[in-house]
């Protein structure tokens, strides 16, 4: 220990460390008493300092920080062996003494982050103000949530990894319980997920398969996963944040330093997504509705009538489906490149079907989406979303466009990158569990330019009208019809298409829009 630890923490910790290796089946290392029977023992250094010490059981395995790349089943092992631990330090009776200064708990992120300020500048500083942004507006919540026991600081040096019999890694040991402390259980899981989630492509889907291990072992409450990934990134803005403290005053400590890299890519790369949307993705990940909005706007859809969004042909069968999936056999897979003949082709399809009307299907996996505004997550170039999130209604341009509800204008915008929406209006409307929004993208420009955010609609009124290729981003002629249940900050766009991987997530954050088209 330091010389000025103080004697009762030192105490609290070794018996807490001695029960917890019998209660964890030696997840935690057990400590070894002296010759004379004593677990802590004093010390005397050559300047005459006297520091406490104790001997702990040596456990085998590899740190993770060292394992690379982290595989989902080793992350989700992570969070299992979280909740094992925290269900443990949970059921501990005391609490330990409270420590002075103690620049890593994680409830001092905040302090930590706005002294650091100063020493910061550019995008990093921008950066941190963002992070410390968030921890302040959410830190009335967490801090409401109790206390108990933590570890404080299970990094990635402090995890160990080993085989199991089937050639397997596997969580098999978590060591130093030098900063434990009392706060709210989710802290620990915050502070395994920033370090666990180092050098991984996509941070948010490791964080999402961490928080899917420590669920199914032990359920967290609605808020603690609300502030689950604010925490997450107020634990990266602490780690950098010391660093470049430490850095300024000019002796940095490499031991404080090791994680600072892994901090700033990870807290770069998670900064670039909305924080709702990254709660929802956990949400998902543990089984629950990303949005909690929608199933109560889903079952008041069901006794809701609407107005048509656009004129149905009286006969039936001039209404129907197009295939505009990757598999389809009207399609080449580069039909965005050229939209004169991608037209003439969708239009030549429909009238040889007998069609006036075609729709596009919601959740249809498409492979034309080629600019760069369609691909994944930075960092991770895997995938391009490619998971229409809307209904594409294909009609001739001029065609009306109708409110199926009453509301009003919530903002319009001409989106007019080449593939976006083109003239973009979204309405906000009202249902008992609160508000919702629908989207209508490709529009004909002189059909929305008199509309101004705040304008009341009326139910069926016109709206706007379908747009013509180029002005309407590019694309054959349709309406893009959208219901969104959290616009999560956006205004004048919504994303449209999403990644295969977030499918789940992005369906809760907006449902199936045929809840209001009631297309046969």
């Amino acid at each position: 220990s330091s010389p000025d630890e103080a004697d009762e923490i030192l105490e609290f910790e070794t018996k807490m460390i001695t029960r917890l290796s019998k209660d964890t089946d030696g997840l935690i290392p057990s400590v070894i008493p002296s010759t004379s029977g004593n677990s802590l023992v004093t010390h005397q250094d050559h300047q005459g300092c006297h520091h406490r010490l104790r001997i702990l059981e040596f456990l085998p395995g590899t740190l993770l920080a060292d394992i690379n790349p982290r595989s989902n089943v080793l992350l989700t092992n992570l969070g299992e062996r979280m909740a094992e631990l925290g269900s443990v330090l949970g059921a501990y009776p005391d609490h330990p003494p409270p420590r002075i200064h103690f620049d890593w708990a994680l409830g001092e992120a905040g302090n930590i982050m706005e002294q650091s300020l100063s020493v910061l500048d550019g995008p990093q500083r921008a950066l941190i103000k963002i992070t410390l942004r968030a921890f302040l507006e959410n830190e009335r919540e967490f801090l409401g949530l109790g206390s108990q026991i933590i570890h404080g600081d299970v990094n990635d040096h402090n995890v160990l990894v080993s085989l199991n019999s089937e050639g397997l890694n596997y969580i098999s040991g978590i060591i130093d319980l030098g900063d434990a402390h009392s706060a709210p259980r989710v802290f620990d899981l915050a502070i395994a997920i920033a370090y666990g989630i180092f050098g991984t492509t996509d941070p948010l889907l490791a964080a999402s398969e961490i928080t899917r291990g420590y669920y199914t072992v032990q359920p967290l409450l609605d808020i603690e996963i609300d502030v689950l990934m604010t925490l997450v990134c107020a634990r990266l803005g602490q780690i950098v944040c010391i660093a470049s403290r430490q850095r300024n005053q000019g002796v940095p400590d490499p031991y404080r330093l090791i994680s600072e890299i892994g901090a700033w890519e990870a807290l770069s790369l998670l900064a670039d997504i909305p924080q709702r949307l990254a709660t929802g993705t956990l949400r998902e990940a543990c089984g629950l509705e990303a949005c909690p909005r929608s199933a109560p706007l889903r079952k008041w859809f069901e006794g809701q009538r609407f107005e048509e969004v656009v004129s149905l042909p009286e006969d039936p069968k001039a209404l129907g489906v197009l295939d505009l999936s990757v598999s389809s056999p009207n399609l080449t897979g580069r039909d965005s490149n050229n939209t004169a003949t991608f037209t003439d082709r969708v239009f030549k399809r429909m009238r040889s079907d007998g069609l006036t009307l075609g729709i596009g299907r919601f959740l249809e996996p498409r492979g034309f989406y080629l600019t760069d505004a369609f691909e994944g997550r930075p960092g991770d170039p895997r995938e391009r979303r490619t998971i229409h999130l809307g209904i594409d209604l294909f009609e001739q341009p001029g065609k009306a466009i109708h409110a199926p509800l009453a509301g009003h204008v919530h903002s319009v915008r001409d989106n007019d990158a080449r593939l976006d929406y083109g003239p973009t209006v979204i309405l906000e409307h009202h249902a008992p569990s609160g508000p919702f929004w629908t989207l209508y993208g490709h529009l004909q420009r002189t059909s929305v330019e008199n509309l101004t955010a705040g304008d009341p609609v009326e139910a069926g009124q016109t709206i706007a009208r379908i747009g013509p290729y180029p002005e309407n981003g590019d694309w054959p002629p349709h309406l893009h019809f959208q219901i969104i249940t959290d616009l999560m900050g956006f205004e004048g766009e919504f994303p449209g298409v999403a990644l295969p991987r977030d499918r789940g997530v992005w369906a809760s954050f907006s449902p199936d829009p045929n809840l209001i088209l009631n297309l046969p």
